[in-house]
């Protein structure tokens, strides 16, 4: 099975445990998934991508990367 995308604004209060819970239950099962959005065209550090863009390039939401590369096998 495969889940084409899971994701989630990263301001949302409780949005890094819903993740993990999504992909917690995801390994359990087996089931292969996509990340969406890795990389966010917004400039909002609260929008859905782990990697942004400001004026001076791109920011990473460092604990969310660490989080999602947890999960790949």
């Amino acid at each position: 099975m495969y889940a084409n995308q899971i994701g989630i604004y990263t301001a949302v209060p409780g949005a890094m445990q819903y993740v993990r819970d999504v992909l917690s239950l995801f390994n359990q099962k087996g089931v292969s998934f996509t990340y969406w959005q890795y990389r966010s065209g917004s400039d909002n550090p609260d929008d859905q991508g782990i990697l942004y863009q400001t004026s001076h390039g791109r920011v990473t939401k460092q604990d969310w990367l660490d989080m999602l590369i947890s999960y790949f096998k």
